[in-house]
């Protein structure tokens, strides 16, 4: 999955923190969006337009 600015550019490092709430896992780490939101296969993430995506530390000691 490519993930990209509002412009169109790639993107090739997220914050540490940053996650997709959908699969609780980086957009880095990911082969396609689980939501497709942005194309038909879902293989293109723009997280600045995206309500699934978020840089908030998780506070959670598990």
């Amino acid at each position: 999955m490519t993930i990209k600015t509002d412009d169109y550019i790639d993107i090739y490092c997220l914050p540490d923190y940053a996650k997709c709430k959908l699969s609780g896992v980086s957009p880095e780490k990911l082969d396609y969006c689980p939501a497709r939101k942005f194309d038909y296969y879902g293989m293109m993430c723009l997280p600045s337009q995206c309500e699934h995506y978020t840089e908030e530390e998780n506070t959670d000691d598990e």
